[in-house]
């Protein structure tokens, strides 16, 4: 094994160059979308030919015989052929040569380096590529990573040359104040997320303290008070972790399309989750075109996010009593992960919780989310559970989810639940 990441890179980077033609797959997400965008944009740099496109999942029986990278997915699979290129931060199970992934180097994967990090290393060893450093930040958002370790050696040099630039602030996505009001999930504000009209009596009255226009308000970047008001409205369900949500570290990318980093996050996210694919990833890798097909898209994702997240908050089963697990059901089957992430990230963290949502196939998808403290890797056990049930799944230690048969849910979730307990 190569003794450091960095050497793990040049030596897949050296295989690169070998094949005239590069099939690229990256995953269905920001931090993947971010990543095949970094790994593309490196490809054509250096002159190598290659299709990029991003999935949710791989089938290994439909790869390319050859010639094939991963990004942000397939470490996972341990019947990828051997010829496989995977640039990856989830857990190896993989074990062909050409594999560059942090924890083969003790990185922890969930917090330490995202698959958009691991190929910006790639991308360098290709050759200069550093002005990409502002996808990493977005990669580091996208899989709620910190900036600790190699993120933040990363986030560290694009500060230094100014290709990012830090400060502090709301820590949602949208074009103007009143977009990431209501567009926000992570956190989810009842009775504004969604909701144009309590937004702009919201604006209303902060414009009215201030002595200042409502259009004034929503192109202002003084944004104390209304985070001092967005907290009153959710202290009465949330807790001090997900008020931390809201407001902290803000990043400008200087050469990107879209500077603000958590919205060229949630652009990237939804566009690939809603099947708009191709202008994500146009976005990421600068295409020259006005990005309102992607945020079009992207205000249609949100809203069918808040419309579940208003029917939960009114069942009241967010503030349910002391359970094992939290179990919520969802018509919304493709929505499950990020549903799972805005109740996470939106009320107090009484216990685990599964989101589960069933498919037309007559399959159910699962997304789980836990503190850890009974020291299951999620993404590991529902990887092992899924198949036990004929299904799949993986992810990470604390965010996982897993799609199994109907009549194999109840078993699974009973297993869940023990493991949980």
């Amino acid at each position: 094994m190569s003794v450091t990441i960095e050497d793990a890179a040049h030596e897949l980077a050296d295989e690169i160059k070998r094949h005239e033609f590069i099939e690229l797959i990256c995953h269905s997400d920001a931090d993947g979308i971010a990543a095949g965008a970094i790994m593309g944009t490196a490809l054509y740099r250096a002159g190598v030919r290659f299709r990029v496109r991003a999935q949710s999942r791989i089938e290994v029986n439909t790869l390319p015989d050859d010639s094939v990278l991963l990004c942000d997915l397939g470490s996972s699979l341990s019947d990828l052929p051997e010829s496989a290129m995977v640039i990856d931060h989830h857990n190896p199970l993989f074990k062909g040569p050409m594999h560059v992934n942090p924890r083969l180097h003790n990185m922890n994967g969930d917090t330490e380096l995202s698959g958009a990090g691991a190929a910006y290393i790639v991308a360098n060893a290709l050759g200069d590529n550093r002005d990409l450093c502002g996808l990493v930040i977005v990669g580091t958002l996208g899989d709620h990573q910190e900036m600790i370790g190699k993120n933040k050696e990363i986030c560290q040099e694009a500060i230094a040359t100014g290709i990012v630039e830090h400060a502090h602030g709301l820590c949602l996505g949208g074009r103007t104040l009143e977009e990431k009001i209501l567009w926000s999930t992570k956190p989810y504000f009842a009775g504004y997320s969604g909701d144009k009209d309590a937004i702009v009596s919201l604006f209303a009255k902060v414009a009215k303290k201030k002595g200042k226009s409502y259009s004034d308000m929503d192109r202002s970047q003084d944004t104390t008070l209304v985070s001092s008001l967005l907290v009153m409205c959710a202290i009465p369900y949330a807790g001090y972790d997900q008020m931390c949500c809201l407001y902290g570290d803000t990043y400008t990318l200087t050469r990107e399309t879209i500077a603000d980093a958590h919205t060229m996050c949630i652009l990237l996210d939804t566009c690939a989750k809603s099947g708009a694919s191709s202008e994500a990833l146009a976005v990421a890798m600068r295409a020259p075109m006005a990005p309102d097909a992607a945020f079009d898209a992207a205000h249609t994702y949100q809203m069918r996010i808040i419309a579940e997240m208003n029917r939960i908050h009114a069942q009241d089963r967010v503030k349910a009593g002391d359970e094992t697990l939290f179990v919520f059901q969802t018509d919304e089957s493709s929505l499950v992960s990020d549903i799972a992430d805005a109740i996470w990230n939106s009320y107090p963290r009484q216990g685990p919780i599964a989101v589960l949502g069933t498919t037309c196939e007559n399959q159910v998808r699962v997304s789980l989310r836990d503190v850890g403290t009974k020291g299951v890797n999620l993404g590991i056990y529902a990887s092992e559970l899924a198949k036990k049930y004929h299904g799949f799944g993986g992810g990470h230690f604390s965010r996982a989810g897993a799609t199994i048969p109907a009549d194999e849910i109840a078993a699974f979730m009973a297993d869940m639940r023990e493991a949980l307990a």
